[in-house]
């Protein structure tokens, strides 16, 4: 998604793009700028943007008056010109409609909308969001292929995963009427995390589901998104079906509150072709139970998984706790909605803000009392092999 802002009040313009930045309707480098005519037609030449947000009122060159003929003769340029990448939509924005005058309903016959733009209201900027944010959507939907594409659902402990519904209703709403499968395997107690049957029991049960919905979908590309323990027993079934000859049914796995560790080997996906992007909270402090006590498991949904990136392997960082991604639908339908639809790269967010006391000291802590773990975990096992 490319954005082109051509505007000479440089202000607004940065009031907008800390907006949509801040909204995480674009990333920093999806985001253009020019204050002038000229600028803009070098701009338009060189790439393809998604979306044009045109100030109505613009100067021809750097210095030069502001007049609205200067703006119809972009849009002229732009509709007739073989040498101008055409952008997808066009938003025309102005301090005031008055200014328009007759010309209005000449703009808004290249414009999709023209919005009044002031200073004195913040409305604006949200109305040019929610535009972009349509066509994002419009984007995915066009990519999608119904038939090649399921996705399967899995919550965590002590929950009914009422998100999966929830995502699956706003896939249907704004991209396509695509196969959701929302595994669910009980309101599970924390205390089934100690106990290594409980865990092979359910990647067991959730292997011999996966099989069966594979076996009726030879030709779809599945698309997982897990939460929380419902990451290990995913990452866990998959690995076990890797080990066992099987093939890997996968397409992209979305991880977010995950209690794997962060050396986790995730190799095995990789070299499958699999992307995996992992979802990770800031405040998700209830991970760190499960890296200081829980044998096997970690926090790589709060610190992320180590060693390389690359695009089969994003860490995304953003603020809130355990289940802070499941809080209204903005996170949803800004962050996973595209995913589902495959639109383009899936590039690392960093949300995280810097803390010295918990980063530096609380969390070290933590990392030591998990150590202290693996060596118990190790101690036991060698000592239960020596009788």
């Amino acid at each position: 998604m490319k954005v082109l802002i051509v505007d000479d009040d440089g202000a607004r313009t940065a009031s907008l793009t800390n907006f949509l930045i801040g909204q995480r309707v674009v990333g920093s480098d999806e985001i253009y700028t020019a204050s002038n005519v000229d600028d803009a037609v070098v701009k338009l030449k060189n790439f393809h943007f998604d979306v044009m947000v045109l100030d109505v009122v613009i100067p021809k060159r750097e210095s030069e008056k502001a007049d609205s003929k200067y703006a119809f003769s972009l849009l002229y340029k732009i509709r007739h010109s073989q040498h101008i990448k055409k952008p997808s939509k066009i938003i025309g924005i102005t301090g005031y409609l008055e200014d328009l005058g007759s010309f209005r309903q000449r703009f808004e016959d290249y414009c999709l909308v023209v919005i009044e733009a002031n200073r004195t209201s913040a409305g604006w900027r949200a109305k040019i969001a929610q535009y972009i944010d349509y066509d994002y959507l419009a984007q995915a939907h066009r990519g999608l292929s119904i038939a090649e594409v399921n996705v399967i659902t899995i919550h965590g402990i002590r929950t009914f995963g009422e998100w999966q519904n929830r995502l699956r209703n706003l896939t249907h709403a704004n991209l396509a009427e695509i196969p959701f499968h929302g595994y669910r395997y009980g309101y599970t107690s924390f205390l089934a995390l100690f106990h290594k049957k409980s865990h092979e029991k359910h990647v067991g049960r959730l292997r011999s589901k996966l099989r069966g919905i594979v076996a009726s979908n030879p030709n779809s590309n599945f698309v997982f998104f897990a939460h929380s323990f419902g990451t290990f027993l995913l990452v866990e079934t998959l690995r076990l079906m890797w080990k066992q000859g099987e093939k890997i049914p996968a397409k992209t796995v979305v991880l977010s509150g995950s209690v794997l560790r962060s050396d986790y080997d995730l190799s095995f996906l990789s070299d499958g072709g699999v992307r995996v992007i992992n979802d990770c909270a800031h405040s998700d402090y209830v991970l760190w139970l499960s890296e200081a006590f829980i044998p096997g498991l970690g926090m790589a949904g709060k610190v992320g998984f180590y060693g390389f990136e690359n695009s089969m392997l994003v860490n995304r960082f953003f603020l809130g706790g355990h289940s802070s991604y499941f809080d209204g639908d903005d996170f949803l339908q800004r962050q996973w909605l595209p995913i589902i639809g495959g639109v383009g790269d899936v590039k690392s967010i960093d949300d995280r803000t810097s803390s010295a006391f918990i980063n530096d000291f609380l969390e070290e802590i933590i990392v030591g009392c998990g150590r202290i773990k693996d060596r118990v975990v190790n101690y036991i096992k060698g000592f239960s092999r020596q009788i």
